[in-house]
């Protein structure tokens, strides 16, 4: 499930998607606001406390892991 970047981007998407059913806008620019209202993908995983990082470098294909 995406999450969104605050409560306001919430309420305005609920907004905007009523727009959309009732025919006030395309579902291109609701496709454009849902850009702008969601957190990006990688800011939706939790964040591990004491897990390590990984890194993978495309030059060699080797993970590398770090720690903080």
């Amino acid at each position: 499930m995406r999450k969104y970047k605050s409560a306001g981007f919430k309420h305005l998407h609920g907004e905007m998607k009523d727009l959309y059913e009732r025919g006030d806008i395309t579902a291109e620019k609701l496709r454009e606001f849902e850009q702008d209202c969601f957190k990006p993908a990688a800011d939706t995983s939790p964040n591990l406390r004491g897990a390590a990082s990984n890194k993978t470098t495309p030059a060699d294909g080797i993970v590398h892991f770090q720690t903080d």
